[in-house]
């Protein structure tokens, strides 16, 4: 029968449905194997029975039954066998093939446990153990005896006969008990439910509990774990994380000692493992440990117990050791049962009479229905039921209070009582933080968490005095947090507030509780997503407690040392700093979560592994209790931001996404709350009003009455004296408040408590008086007929109050007595007395049951000094009682469950952080001033660095700037006060914020950098370099100290160049760990930089780099090498664990270069010593620092080497991994700094100046968006640093920007941008502002080296080139001016094509020094260049040149962006010509008169000699644009501020050449002719006579020059522009002002401005000598009309001449008015206009043309009228300026033709005869010729 035994199969079928013959064989050998162990193991017993006849009788009878059973399969076969075996046998079945043939001979196995026989029931549990195991007993045969829905099975009989072994059993049979029904408990084919399940577990917890063997205590107690383990396994699916457990499992390897039936028996090991089941965990080598239950692979050789780690080695020796010294206690009384007679007995019976020795309650049934078991929660299944019930029971246990039968104290740890209790805690740990999905989530094991659990558990054991209780139930706390959180929102809320925080606070706990609870808090900081689950879900609820806000007020008052302890007195400095040092860590993991939580969202990993690893369930291993307790596990990633969060309690429907608006606004509304209840507790009213007036609360009695009843948080007093104010609105309040209270059903004295209960009563009789009338009316309306009326009430109440005070006031000595109460109530019930029997009950309440506000008792309490350890732990049991009822209060009045909010957004821990950085801040910054523990130092320099992550994560500028601004203060750089170690951490610390935060930074990088700023002159002291250095005075002559080109020094070097960086990264910010490829070739590099430095630095000052003449691509810097240390190889490592020696560790000074030129003034020639090794750079450059004392001196030697320098390098060399816009900020707060380094009054210091051009080199290749912004704010900086007042550092300015823009230019620019201009963009802002020649001069130089050495590169740089020169143009020194001018003169000619393409900017810059005033000669040289850009432009090399530029991509102007297009004629006139043309016209206008004339000459010369080739569009253009401007100040403007010398020297020729030019290009310019005549207009009635001549002349020109020019149309326009020239310029104020002044009227006389008046008048002579040349000229070329119109100008003019010179009233009222010193007169206008209308129509009759000889006789015929009398009336003055004209009209008269001069004479003779008289000679000679004429025709002819 020892054939190989296989696994339980399906058998195979054969013919018939049978199975096949080695199925059969498989299945008999099965069968023969359990016949043969039970044969064996009943020859065993039968052998050691020989006292125990009924176990010696059974054997026999099992042993018979065996072989007959053997005999028969022999016999009939298997199959045979297996029909009369199994009942109903279906051989398809695979389970009927392996029946349990325990089951049939049990009973001698159960009379051998019940024989008392120690021997017998070892070997007895022996075989029944592996019988379970093997699967050979299964438990499943009915009994038919029990309830008929639960009928009793196999199982129970076989549960209660291991069970009952253990009241006889010795130590090995308690070992075998626990064997046994363990791997009954395990077993996945024995089913041990319900009660039997119980008692198993019952009796191997009652074992764990008495056992005087401390191995079965230990086994006992890994059993408890693994049984409750399997049965909650089982409820995640039935494999769990537990199993059968075999001999080496459950026992210790002595153990194997014990078994009487071994594989030396015959049984296969097949068959000893047919029914294995999967265990908890793979056991080790030796089976489970001993005390952890873990997987053992060690054993202790002095007690061969398994272990698992040393750990557990030194507890187990530790442990067996303390047994041996403890003296030994004698054993329990154990409860004997009566023996059953057989297996339907039931097994044993209940204990007669002496059960209250048990050491458990027995646990057959449940002493409750499963209804009240499971509070009305239906349970579904076998298996749930069974967890529950264990959980159940373990609940009862862990409130269970008893007496230790052998100590007699249920108090001491070593009691059974607590031991229970303990070990109790201890499995519902391990229950609570291991199991699992189906545990945490369904409502019956929720309902029992919440009722059993948080109502019993933790409420009674949360405030127990035993540490280890104390312990347990926060470690349960904790777990119940992280896993229960959702489902158990209120409970954990009152658990907080009311029971672990409340340790914290309260004086009356211990120094160990508190340290307990700070150590889970410890716990509880680590956990991220709890953490902002509780801030969002309390401390943002408007009805929840502040939890988080709570926990950080209190870690921040315990590290500051502030304990609440009551037996602070006896707490040693150590347990003080422990506790202080904790709280602290507590702080800084509660800013390390939110950093956590906040990467963890903020990097998008979200997912259901929080779900996962806190629910898995078996497939965990088990940690220890240790680890169970006091460190929680943490649990998976947050979910991402808009993600939904699964619920990881109940139903995912109870927990609600959280969004931070909504929990903002509720934060908001609960502040607002807040103050307005500190508001009340100081003035109740102002309270109330500030509440109503932000809507917190509605502006009525009962919703002010509802707020203060249930609101927390108000003062009871404040809250009595409110409602017992007089005014009308406190009196509602007052009685809505008492409304609201039913005192239905309730005694007198229980009615007046509750009234009592919500506040306290004020002081003054009137405001009790009024409450007590409310409660009088309220209590007699709710118990009508109790009293007789309210008043009875009233009395009452002030009596019984009265008795309370007087029985309970320690001043009152006399009390009072019963009779006396009863006497002074005699009659106030309507007349009649009170019962007496009523009175007593009301006296005697009073007497044992003072009415007084429990909160106010704990507060007096708490109040007290510290006192006796026994009047603490009085005042501690008060404080306790009323915690634990006023926490059953709270779940009692809770209403349903509220729901819960997961975080999952980033903004949580944001508003998380604004409402705790205050407190933090405080509590970080104290500790830094005060401590000087380094470990505390250390946590509080990382708690700053956490704090600030926070903040700038979140842009909260306030709080990052309040953290920066005091961890920079703590560095002490700023000298205020001697450092010490901690001041050099946290510079350290600063220092390694900016490498690792820098992104975030913002405005706070001021404090860094001057921290920076600051260090760095402390390095510079320690090593020796003094400080007060002044600036020599520059003796050099303006000018000469700018760099030549060619030989120009820098401040500024490449990166490249320095040795204390390596080469910033570029593009995206990468990971700093590297591959050891890449580290290695870092290394390196730096090695090789590092020995270039120091080559450098030796020869510093000797060797200088000088550029070549042409564009050889080199910037021309001088690279000043510094001494360089070598950087710390780059390495991976945990930013977040690392200490602060870590993350700074030592290296070597080294130092930036500065450039020659600052180092030259600032250092001697050739430095030596110590001094040589900084070597002055930009690190050490200090200018003039007056010396700090000796704390500067003390602190430079304590930074002496503490400071990695290179940490302060990679600041700004890393500056190239920063963000766009961090790196915006950064530079903007670089240059405010160094500004500020500059403008220092200690001195100037060249430290941030030299970094900031370090920051702009490592920075150039950022995008153009990016690198622009950058550049606007270097520009700016350097701009201003280029003006300082001291000429060093604004030489040094200079040449920084010069090699920036060396630097720029070795990058080729694209077409259309305008990069280059921007880089040059500061040479123009210094030599606008700048006041020093020299500065001005040394830009001007600088430009010349650029030009010389970058030409090919130069595309938009050339526009600001040209911008600088032409700044340079307008300077007063002259060397600066000519040397602009030689570099334009320079560019020009050498570089023509280049600079083509800025031909416009080119020509500004010349016109700007044409306009130079101090030296004409330079002004002369720009515009003979403007003349030779002429020729080349019409020439058309200009354009030629400036499209070859643009075929390269060079930015030329016409380019524009577009596709190739060739530009038309005008396109390019107005491109081109346009500028030089409107220079020149500018220049007309300059001071000299060399300059104007030349230009005047240049532009009117290439105006003639190329205008044919434009058009005339272009030429409007020009005309309105360029030259009729010119005379815009001349022709609107008054005299006062004309130009005389312009007028006089130049406007006369500028106005011809342009009526030449008109003239010469008039075919074309037709429309321009009205505005040029407009301008000639505006000219001759300007007020000034010489402009009007001028006007005049240059008309009287135009008409000259274009007679044949002109066609009817044009000379139309002129004769019209004549004639309201004519018309204008009449002088009809004469007339007008005459008369009215000799009128002598009240009138007032019209204005009269005799200037301007004499103005026309001149004005009108010019245009009668205009008018009667053009007439003249004209005669026959305009038209008779036309030329009439000019007759009649002339003849309107004399007409008026004539009629003032008639008009002697208003002569003369001119005189007297005081206008005119003489009497004017217009005789010559008059005379004037005469003459030339009569040359006209007589020039008009000769050219034949007789229509105008009416016209002729009229004017003629006036004339001789007007001459023979003209004597006497105006005397012979004005006869004299008239014979002209008489004389020209008498000969024309007399040339008259025949016909024309009949008629005319025939007229005239009169007037004739009159000139007969004439004195005139050439009259009467005129006369003669018209006598002579008319003989002629009338006497000769006839």
């Amino acid at each position: 029968m020892s054939g190989s035994a296989s696994e339980p199969c399906e058998p195979e079928t054969g013919a018939g449905n049978l199975p096949s013959v080695s199925s059969q064989l498989a299945a008999r050998e099965r069968i023969s194997n359990q016949l043969l162990f039970l044969s064996r193991s009943f020859s065993v017993l039968g052998k050691e029975a020989k006292r125990a006849a009924k176990v010696k009788e059974a054997c026999r009878d099992a042993l018979e039954s065996i072989e007959e059973q053997e005999a028969r399969i022999e016999r009939d076969g298997i199959v045979a066998f297996l029909t009369g075996v199994v009942p109903g046998f279906d051989a398809a079945d695979p389970d009927d093939w392996e029946p349990a043939l325990g089951e049939l001979h049990f009973l001698p196995f159960k009379l051998a446990c019940e024989s008392g026989n120690a021997r017998l029931m070892v070997t007895a549990l022996d075989c029944i153990q592996k019988l379970i195991a093997y699967s050979w007993l299964k438990g499943t045969t009915p009994l038919g005896t029990g309830d008929a829905a639960a009928p009793r099975m196999l199982a129970d009989v076989v549960m209660d006969t291991l069970c009952d072994c253990y009241e006889y059993a010795d130590e090995k049979a308690e070992l075998q008990i626990i064997k046994a029904v363990l791997t009954a408990v395990q077993s996945s084919t024995f089913e041990a439910h319900g009660p039997s399940l119980l008692k198993g577990i019952r009796t191997v917890y009652n074992i764990y509990l008495v056992s005087r063997n401390k191995m079965n205590q230990t086994t006992a107690r890994a059993a408890l774990r693994q049984m409750t383990s399997k049965v909650f396994a089982r409820l995640d699916g039935g494999g769990g994380a537990s199993g059968d457990v075999s001999e080496s499992d459950a026992g210790a390897p002595s153990s194997r000692r014990s078994s009487v039936v071994s594989d030396a028996d015959g049984v296969s090991p097949a068959a000893r493992n047919a029914a294995a089941v999967t265990p908890i965990a793979p056991p080790g080598k030796y089976g489970y440990c001993t005390v952890c239950g873990a997987p053992a692979n060690h054993f202790s050789q002095q007690t061969t117990q398994p272990l698992c780690s040393v750990a557990c080695r030194d507890t187990h020796v530790a442990a067996v050791e303390a047994a041996a010294l403890a003296p030994a206690r004698p054993a329990p009384v154990r409860p004997r049962s009566s023996s059953a007679s057989s297996l339907e007995s039931g097994g044993s019976a209940a204990p007669p009479g002496n059960a209250q020795t048990t050491i458990l309650p027995p646990f057959t049934r449940a002493p409750e229905t499963l209804a009240e078991a499971a509070a009305g929660v239906r349970i579904s299944s076998v298996v749930q039921k069974d967890a529950f019930l264990v959980f159940r029971a373990l609940c009862k246990l862990s409130v269970k209070d008893g007496v230790d039968s052998g100590s007699g104290s249920g108090s001491g740890a070593d009691s059974i009582a607590m031991r229970s209790k303990i070990l109790s805690l201890e499995l519902l740990l391990y229950i609570v933080h291991k199991w699992g999905p189906v545990f945490r989530t369904k409502d019956k094991f929720v309902s029992a968490v919440r009722q059993y659990l948080c109502g019993a558990t933790l409420l009674k054991n949360g405030v127990s005095p035993v540490p280890a209780v104390f312990g347990l139930s926060l470690s349960l706390f904790i777990v119940l947090l992280t896993h229960f959180k959702d489902v158990l929102k209120v409970e954990i809320g009152v658990f907080f507030t009311n029971l672990f925080l409340r340790v914290l606070e309260s004086p009356n706990t211990s120094l160990e509780q508190q340290w307990m609870v700070l150590k889970s808090l410890s716990s509880l900081c680590t956990q991220p997503q709890t953490l902002v689950d509780l801030f969002l879900n309390y401390d943002c609820d408007i009805n929840g407690k502040n939890i988080f806000q709570a926990i950080v007020d209190d870690l921040s008052r315990i590290a500051q040392g502030h304990l609440s302890s009551g037996a602070l007195s006896s707490v040693s400095d150590q347990q003080k700093a422990a506790m202080e040092l904790l709280a602290l860590e507590c702080l800084v993991s509660i800013l390390d979560s939110m950093v956590a939580w906040t990467d963890e969202v903020d990097d998008g990993r979200a997912g259901l592994a929080a779900a996962a690893g806190s629910e898995t369930g078996g497939d965990e291993s088990e940690p220890d209790d240790e680890s169970a307790s006091s460190a929680p596990a943490r649990p998976g990633p947050a979910f991402a931001p808009g993600t939904p969060c699964p619920a990881s309690g109940a139903a995912a429907s109870e927990t609600t996404p959280a969004s931070p608006a909504m929990f903002e606004q509720a934060k908001q509304a609960k502040q607002v709350l807040e103050a307005g209840i500190a508001k009340f507790n100081l003035k109740p009213k102002k309270g109330i009003a500030y509440l109503i007036d932000a809507g917190a609360v509605e502006k009525s009695p009962e919703a002010v009455a509802a707020l203060l009843k249930s609101t927390p948080g108000f003062r009871l007093d404040q809250i009595g004296a409110y409602l017992g104010e007089a005014d009308e609105f406190n009196v509602a309040v007052m009685h809505a408040w008492v409304d609201s209270l039913s005192f239905e059903g309730k005694t007198f004295v229980d009615a007046l408590r509750q009234f009592l209960s919500g506040f306290r009563l004020p002081g003054e009789a009137q405001k009790i008086d009024r409450m007590m009338i409310k409660f009088a009316e309220r209590f007699t309306v709710t118990n009508e007929g109790e009293f007789a009326n309210a008043d009875t009430v009233y009395v009452l109440a002030f009596a019984t109050i009265m008795l309370n005070t007087d029985l309970h006031s320690e001043q009152i000595k006399t009390k009072m007595t019963l009779d006396e109460f009863v006497s002074n109530n005699r009659g106030i019930d309507d007349g009649e007395s009170l019962p007496r029997k009523m009175l007593e009950d009301i006296y005697n309440d009073i007497l044992h049951n003072e009415i007084k506000l429990q909160d106010e008792q704990i507060a007096a309490d708490a109040s007290r000094k510290s006192s006796s350890a026994k009047e603490r732990h009085a005042r501690f049991q008060r404080e306790t009682e009323f915690m634990i009822r006023k926490s059953q209060t709270l779940f009692s009045k809770a209403g349903p469950p509220t729901p819960f909010h997961t975080a999952n957004h980033i903004d949580h821990v944001r508003l998380m952080f604004q409402n705790t950085w205050h407190a933090l801040l405080a509590v970080l910054s104290v500790l830094l001033e005060t401590t000087t523990v380094a470990q505390v130092v250390a946590h509080a320099l990382r708690g700053f660095e956490l704090a600030i992550r926070i903040a700038s994560l979140f842009y909260l500028s306030t709080e990052r700037n309040a953290f920066v601004t005091s961890l920079a203060k703590f560095t002490y750089l700023d000298a205020s006060k001697a450092m010490s170690s901690k001041n050099v951490d946290a510079i350290r610390m600063l220092i390694h914020i900016a490498n690792t935060q820098g992104n975030y930074l913002m405005e706070s990088w001021s404090d860094v950098l001057r921290s920076i700023s600051q260090l760095d002159h402390l390095q510079i002291l320690s090593l020796g370099i003094q400080p007060a250095n002044v600036l020599p005075a520059l003796s050099q002559e303006p000018g000469s100290g700018a760099p030549q080109a060619g030989a120009a020094s820098s401040p500024a070097r490449p990166p490249s160049q320095s040795s204390t960086r390596s080469t910033p990264r570029k593009g995206k910010a990468k990971s700093r760990g590297k591959t050891k490829a890449k580290a290695k070739a870092k290394a390196k590099a730096k090695a090789k930089v590092k020995s270039r430095g120091k080559s450098r630095s030796k020869s510093r000052g000797t060797e200088d780099r000088h550029d070549g003449g042409s564009g050889s691509g080199s910037d021309g810097a001088v690279g000043a090498a510094d001494a360089a240390g070598a950087s710390p190889a780059d390495g991976t490592s945990n930013e977040s664990s690392m200490s602060l020696s870590s993350l700074f560790g030592r290296r070597n000074k080294s130092s930036n270069g500065l450039s020659e030129l600052a180092r030259g003034l600032i250092e001697p020639p050739a430095p030596t010593g110590a001094g040589a090794t900084r070597g002055g750079g930009a690190g050490s450059s200090v200018l003039r620092v007056p010396d700090r004392g000796r704390i500067e001196e003390l602190n430079s030697s304590a930074i002496a080497g503490a400071v990695d320098t290179a940490a302060v390098d990679r600041v700004f060399s890393d500056s190239v991994e920063l963000d766009n816009s961090a790196i915006v900020e950064f530079v903007r707060q670089l240059c405010a700094v160094a500004k500020d380094e500059l403008e220092a009054p200690d001195g100037v210091r060249l430290f941030l100046l030299q970094k900031t051009v370090d920051v702009a080199y490592f920075n150039m290749g950022r995008i153009r968006l990016v690198w622009g912004r950058i550049w606007a704010i270097l520009a700016a900086f350097l701009s201003d640093v280029g003006c300082h007042a001291n000429p060093s550092v604004a030489h040094i300015a200079i040449d920084t920007i010069r090699q920036l823009n060396m630097q720029a230019l070795q990058k080729e620019e694209l077409a259309n941008y305008n990069i280059q201009k921007e880089f040059l963009r500061p040479f123009e802002q210094i030599m606008a502002s700048s006041s020093s020649p020299a500065i001005r001069e040394m830009v001007v130089a600088c430009l010349r080296q650029i030009v010389l050495t970058r030409t090919a590169m130069i595309k938009s740089g050339w526009k600001g080139i040209f911008g600088v020169l032409s700044m340079a143009a307008s300077d007063e020194e002259e060397a600066t001016v000519v040397s602009a001018f030689d570099l334009v003169e320079t560019i020009i000619s050498g570089h023509f094509v280049q600079v083509a393409a800025f031909f416009t900017d080119s020509i500004n810059c010349l016109m700007d020094f044409g306009r130079q005033v101090l030296y004409p000669q330079v002004a002369l040289k720009a515009i003979d260049f403007v003349h030779f850009w002429s020729r080349e432009l019409a020439e058309g090399r200009v354009v030629a040149a400036a499209a070859e530029c643009g075929s390269d991509g060079g930015g030329s102007e016409e380019s524009g962006g577009r596709s190739p297009r060739r530009a038309s004629a005008d396109e390019l006139a107005m491109k081109y010509w346009w500028p030089l043309l409107m220079g020149l016209s500018s220049l007309v206008s300059a001071q000299h008169l060399a300059v104007r004339t030349k230009a005047l000459q240049v532009l009117f010369d290439v105006l003639k000699a190329y205008g044919v080739q434009f058009s005339s569009e272009v030429w409007e253009l020009i005309f309105r644009g360029v030259l009729f401007p010119m005379f815009d100040d001349v022709t609107h403007c008054d005299e006062p501020s004309l130009n005389t010398e312009w007028l006089k020297t130049t406007c006369l020729n500028a106005l011809r050449s342009l009526v030449e030019l008109y003239s010469h290009y008039a075919s074309g310019l037709f429309s321009l002719l009205p505005e040029l005549l407009v301008l000639l207009a505006n000219c001759i009635l300007q007020p000034n006579e010489s402009l009007a001549r001028i006007g005049a002349t240059c008309l009287s020109g135009l008409v000259e020059d274009n007679v044949d020019a002109f066609d009817p149309p044009r000379w139309a326009l002129v004769v019209d522009r004549v004639e309201a020239l004519f018309d204008a310029s009449l002088p009809r104020e004469l007339l007008e002002a005459g008369r009215a002044s000799a009128a002598d009227t009240t009138d007032p006389p019209p204005l009269f401005d005799p200037p301007r008046v004499i103005n026309k008048c001149v004005v009108q002579l010019l245009m009668i000598n205009v008018a009667a040349s053009m007439g003249t000229l004209l005669v026959g070329k305009l038209g008779v009309e036309t030329e009439l119109r000019i007759v009649a100008c002339l003849t309107q003019s004399h007409t008026f001449a004539s009629t003032f010179n008639a008009d002697m009233a208003a002569r003369q009222g001119l005189v007297d008015a005081g206008y005119l010193d003489q009497l004017p007169n217009l005789h010559k206008q008059a005379t004037s206009g005469m003459n030339g209308a009569l040359h006209i129509l007589l020039a008009m009759l000769d050219a034949g043309e007789r229509s105008v000889v009416p016209q002729l006789f009229e004017l003629v015929t006036a004339i001789v009228t007007a001459y023979a009398s003209i004597r006497d009336v105006h005397g012979a003055d004005v006869e004299l300026s008239w014979t002209p004209l008489a004389v020209t009209a008498l000969r024309g008269t007399a040339a008259l033709e025949p016909a024309a001069f009949r008629r005319l004479a025939s007229s005239l003779y009169p007037s004739l005869t009159a000139l007969a008289l004439a004195e005139r000679r050439e009259v009467r000679e005129a006369l003669k010729r018209v006598l002579d004429r008319v003989g002629s025709v009338f006497v000769f002819a006839e």
